[in-house]
């Protein structure tokens, strides 16, 4: 759940995604291609980011490496 609730934030990036971009999209009357190029670099760069933190310091803050015994255990108890 953290990776795709961090990457919903990254919506900023669509020319229509905050009133900045919708601005200048119309203001420049520029293409689509011209904003989703960019984009798409950036997202790319912003996933990335989102994976490498999510696999190094999600294990340590979240204690990720925990999550496979907790599941087990529940479910052993929800059968019992």
């Amino acid at each position: 759940m953290l990776p795709v609730t961090v990457s919903c934030s990254y919506a900023f990036m669509f020319p229509a995604g905050a009133a900045s971009n919708a601005i200048v999209y119309e203001a420049a009357k520029l293409k689509i291609s011209e904003m989703a190029i960019p984009g798409f670099f950036a997202k790319f760069i912003c996933l990335s980011v989102v994976i490498l933190s999510t696999n190094t310091w999600g294990y340590v803050i979240y204690n990720m490496h925990d999550l496979q015994n907790n599941t087990t255990l529940s479910t052993n108890i929800s059968i019992i």
